[in-house]
Parts: structure tokens; C-alpha cells; sequence
């Protein structure tokens, strides 16, 4: 929220005191908003989450558990209405021809290839997979616990990307891959896998 705040929205009003926003303000961030989505700055969803911010940003400055931070008696944000909605995404996938390939080329890394393999078999997010240790497998319940993921941002671990922990079945083609990874982690700190904290394979 905090990095949604300083890149979205402070530059439109965050010069402004709380109590100074207006609902015109308000209407004038939409109307940037819906601006940057028809450009294809942003994806609708982000905008839709960038909206979702300020909406609840201005209900606790008027209705907050904590009194402190109860600063106004109006919602600037009420009756303006949410950024124009698109077409969701397609998720990126590989065909089974695509993924044997990929794992059998000789000229991508042994440790990458075992990431893609993990990846392909659970649909983890990169942050997720990068923080994953042995204790997360359970080969005898055939489940992957997530409970955490890597921020790259601030390189620090944080909670998933929803919020909750969740339970990801093992498919039975990844069970022996697992069962090597337990014994024998890749990953520095005894992480499973060998993931670098830069964004891109070296």
C-alpha cells in the first residue's frame, strides 16, 4: 500500500492535507486513472486496486476503529466511481511438448531447470517459491505449505500476495524431484531452491 500510495497517488494529491481533499480531487485522480488504463500505463485491475486504496484510505479518515486518525466528518470519495473495467488476463502457460523441451535443453542451468519444473508443477509465484524451505514440503500429506514470499523490492520476507497461507498438492511426476530437493536444498539458508534476489536469470 505504502509503494501504491507513493507511485499513484501522492503525485496527484498528496500535497494535499486529508482534510483539504475534495470529492473534485477525487474525480480528477479517476479521471488519471481511467487515463493511464486507456494508454495502457495500467491494467484496469491495477487502476482497480490503486482506487481501492484511496476509497479506503478516506473511509478510516472518517469512520477509522483508531479515533486519531478520524480527521474528517466526509468521504470525499463517495459517489465517484471506479475505474472502467477490461478484459481479465490471459494466464501464460506452457503446452507439455513446450515443457519437456524446456527441461531437457542442456544449455539452461540445472537449477533453473529444477525452478521451472517446481513452478510448472504448482503455479507458485516467484516470491513464493524463492522463500520456500524443506519443512513446507510434506511428502507424506502431499502438500506444499505456503505461508510466505519474497519482497524483491525491499528483500525481505513478507505474507503472500493474498494475504493467507494456503496448501498446493503435490502432482505425483514432482514427488521425486521433492524428495531429492528435501535431502539435498539448493537454495542458500537451506531454501529449496536456488533463486537470486534480481528479477532475471543470470
Amino acid at each position: 500500500d505504502e509503494q501504491r500510495f507513493s507511485k499513484h497517488i501522492h503525485p496527484i494529491i498528496g500535497a494535499l492535507a486529508i482534510k483539504e481533499v475534495t470529492h473534485e480531487n477525487i474525480v480528477q485522480l479517476m479521471q488519471v486513472l481511467n487515463a493511464s488504463v486507456r494508454t495502457g500505463k495500467y491494467r484496469w485491475k491495477t487502476a482497480t486496486n490503486i482506487f481501492g486504496l484511496v476509497t479506503r484510505l478516506f473511509d478510516d479518515a472518517c469512520h477509522s476503529k483508531r479515533l486519531d486518525l478520524r480527521v474528517r466528518r466526509d468521504n470525499p470519495a463517495l459517489g465517484v466511481r471506479g475505474p472502467d473495467r477490461g478484459d481479465e488476463r490471459q494466464g501464460q502457460y506452457l503446452f507439455p511438448n513446450e515443457a519437456v523441451k524446456l527441461l531437457a535443453c542442456p544449455s539452461v542451468p540445472v537449477r533453473w531447470r529444477v525452478v521451472y519444473a517446481v513452478a510448472m508443477y504448482t503455479g507458485l509465484r516467484r516470491g513464493e517459491l524463492h522463500v520456500l524451505l524443506p519443512e513446507n514440503v510434506q511428502l507424506e500429506a502431499r502438500y506444499i505449505a505456503v505461508i510466505q514470499a519474497h519482497n524483491r523490492a525491499t528483500n525481505t520476507e513478507k505474507g503472500t500476495k493474498s494475504g493467507r497461507a494456503r496448501r498446493i498438492p503435490i502432482e505425483s511426476n514432482l514427488v521425486p524431484l521433492l524428495e531429492h530437493l528435501v535431502g539435498n536444498p539448493f537454495g542458500q539458508a537451506g531454501r529449496l531452491l536456488d533463486i537470486p534476489a534480481t528479477r532475471t536469470p543470470a
